[in-house]
């Protein structure tokens, strides 16, 4: 028998000693047929809860970069998870997982690293921590800065580059209501110009970067 129309698989956890706190997977959801996936929670297996959903194709090829979810579940009870998957009307509806990492107890956060640009004003400066300085005022910079536009406008959700790939991916993004091809892109500490946007979560550069940035904020030009 064929696993579709709206046929439902479950992928569930065994019961945890400590309530979860934190869930993060990543997904892939390629097809025109594509059904909806979605992540519920239990505190006794009996009950359960939907805390997330996401329905219809998210990605624009089957070799697009896959997309990172985290979701927060700190002072509750949960004591188990399940994923749903559900089909869609046709066979075009390639849905997958992978990396689901289940966070028990007390979640401790990294401490934040301080931002190397200056503050914002007259003297405007960039301190690269591996030494040097490209900027403008004071501080004499020992580089030529081109400027690409005020990439001070921050962009919703949170986006994902790897080093040598011009594909970005974004997390609760928005690129087709908030960029248009052609504008810049801060991402980490490298800017580049939009040459393609897929979809809200996946668009292309000019460039690739050269190093890996995982869900950080990206900026525009306001």
């Amino acid at each position: 028998y064929p696993n579709y129309p709206r046929k439902i698989a479950w992928l569930q956890s065994p019961s945890f000693e400590e309530a979860v706190s934190r869930v993060t997977f990543y997904y892939h959801m390629y097809g025109s047929d594509m059904g909806a996936l979605a992540l519920e929670t239990s505190a006794d297996g009996v009950a359960w809860n939907p805390v997330w959903s996401i329905t219809g194709q998210q990605h624009a090829s089957g070799s697009a970069n896959w997309t990172r979810k985290q979701i927060d579940l700190s002072g509750g009870t949960v004591r188990k998870i399940r994923f749903k998957g559900t089909t869609g009307a046709g066979y075009r509806g390639d849905m997958a997982i992978d990396q689901v990492t289940v966070t028990t107890g007390e979640v401790t956060e990294p401490p934040t690293t301080a931002s190397p640009w200056s503050k914002s004003g007259k003297h405007i400066y960039y301190a690269d921590p591996k030494g040097g300085n490209v900027g403008i005022g004071d501080n004499a910079p020992t580089a030529d800065l081109s400027v690409l536009g005020n990439l001070s406008r921050a962009l919703t959700g949170y986006v994902t580059v790897t080093a040598g790939s011009r594909a970005v991916t974004g997390e609760e993004t928005l690129f087709t209501e908030e960029l248009r091809v052609g504008e810049s892109l801060l991402i980490g500490n490298e800017v580049f110009t939009i040459t393609g946007i897929g979809s809200n979560t996946a668009l292309t550069v000019d460039t690739a970067p050269t190093a890996s940035v995982t869900n950080a904020t990206a900026y525009a030009d306001s």
